[in-house]
């Protein structure tokens, strides 16, 4: 019994530590896992506290357009780019870029765009605060790059300025009266003549204008008498520079009047121009004679030898051409007269009057019976002009005269020693002088036999006047 009691208590006490080895393994248990649970959420912690958070990415704010310039055309002095932008739809462009030089290729950029945003751009040509050009409005998508913009440049032609040509009408011969008078000029750079003014009533002395010129232009103007459109006459032709003056268009009438129950004659008047004194017991005496016939018979006879002295011939047949030369005649013992001076000869159809006939009373001698022949060349930039003379038996100085108008020696004025000509011949001399250029010029020349002297009385009558310019027209 006590045995059994004994071995009743032993397992007893037996179960009972089990039960408490239990709880001693289910607490470490316990215990363990809660160590574990707290090693895993601070190594969770740890990692997640050295883990760089991850930032959400930011599309940028701008960006850049860019491109070049296709720049054509001439650029003014001074000139540069600029360029503008603006939203479509929107009116004004704001400037974002200056200062480019005007280039071909020239570079460009804008980096204050919107990223997907259009945009208009325009490139302008500045000069002098303007606009000078400007190239077509250029629409693209920021970002964009290689963009041209193209600009054509012209240059501003300055407007012609205007000028006046004017001047008169020295009609000669029978005027219809129905006629008119047309002006027709040539420019430079023209082929074919215009008109420049038409429906003139023809009037000897009237004045005639055009004001449709171009300054510092020059132009070669003619008058065409007419009647119901058929030519009649046409004048000479003056080469000018614009603005000009004072210019006179001179025609002869060609037209005969109606047939008259009678023969009419037409009046031809004028004046005497007298150079120098007249010599004692002188007269003037105007001779005609009809154009291509050989004598010359008086028509006007003992005028006085005093310059400014009218003439009047009332003989003329109406409509025919005449050739009037004046002579200043001295009487000599034995009521002979010799003939002292000639005056120029001049061809005009009657009726004609305001005719001068300019005769120089110290000239004695006989005028060449040739005219001067000129020719043009150059001397580097200079134009030099090429005058030769016929070679006058026994003349040991010659006179020669140029003018920029006939019988004037505003340019030239010299008496020159027979020596002094090169002579390519026998029969010529040749005198070489500079002239201007794209200027009328009128050469003649007289004679005398002696070497040193210098009066009027020593020389000869001048020879009629060669026009000529340099460079040959």
């Amino acid at each position: 019994m006590a045995n059994f009691i004994g071995e009743t208590a032993s397992l007893a006490n037996s179960s009972q530590n089990k039960k408490f080895d239990y709880k001693i393994w289910f607490l470490n248990g316990s215990f363990i896992f809660l160590v574990i649970a707290l090693a895993f959420f601070s190594l969770n912690s740890f990692l997640a506290r050295k883990q760089p958070i991850k930032k959400i990415e930011e599309l940028p704010k701008k960006t850049i357009i860019s491109g070049k310039i296709d720049f054509n055309g001439v650029a003014p002095p001074g000139s540069l780019i600029a360029i503008g932008e603006r939203i479509p739809g929107k009116n004004q462009f704001t400037i974002f870029a200056r200062g480019i030089d005007p280039v071909d290729g020239a570079s460009w950029s804008w980096s204050d765009a919107q990223p997907g945003q259009n945009y208009d751009l325009q490139a302008y040509l500045e000069a002098d605060s303007t606009a000078a050009a400007s190239s077509e409005v250029l629409t693209v998508t920021a970002p964009a790059k290689d963009e041209v913009l193209i600009i054509n440049a012209q240059p501003k032609i300055p407007p012609p300025e205007p000028a006046e040509i004017s001047g008169t009408f020295n009609l000669n011969g029978y005027i219809p009266s129905q006629s008119t008078i047309t002006i027709l000029a040539t420019g430079e750079e023209q082929t074919s003549e215009q008109i420049v003014a038409q429906g003139i009533k023809p009037v000897d002395q009237g004045s005639w204008s055009w004001t449709g010129a171009e300054k510092g232009k020059p132009y070669k103007l003619k008058a065409i008498l007419e009647e119901a459109g058929q030519e009649i006459s046409n004048s000479n032709e003056v080469t000018l520079v614009a603005p000009a003056a004072n210019e006179v268009l001179s025609v002869n009438s060609r037209a005969a009047p109606p047939p008259p129950p009678a023969p009419t004659k037409g009046t031809i008047s004028g004046k005497i121009n007298l150079n120098g004194p007249s010599p004692l017991n002188s007269r003037i005496v105007v001779l005609a004679r009809v154009e291509g016939t050989k004598d010359f018979k008086v028509a006007v006879d003992n005028l006085n030898s005093i310059d400014g002295t009218p003439w009047v011939w009332n003989d003329a047949d109406t409509g025919k051409k005449y050739e009037i030369l004046g002579v200043l005649k001295v009487r000599q013992p034995g009521n002979n007269d010799d003939d002292f001076a000639y005056s120029s000869q001049l061809a005009v159809s009657a009726p004609a009057n305001n005719e001068i006939l300019t005769i120089n009373t110290a000239l004695s001698l006989s005028a060449p019976t040739s005219l001067p022949a000129v020719s043009c060349g150059t001397d580097g930039s200079q134009q030099v002009a090429t005058i030769t003379l016929a070679s006058i038996s026994g003349a040991s100085q010659y006179w020669l005269q140029l003018g920029t108008k006939d019988g004037t020696a505003d340019f030239m004025d010299s008496r020159i020693a027979a020596t002094t000509f090169s002579q390519p011949d026998v029969n010529h001399l040749v005198y070489k002088a500079n002239v201007n250029a794209n200027t009328w010029y009128y050469a003649r020349y007289a004679w005398a036999k002696c070497t040193n002297c210098g009066a009027l009385t020593d020389f000869s009558v001048f020879s009629h006047s060669q026009s000529f310019i340099c460079p040959s027209k």
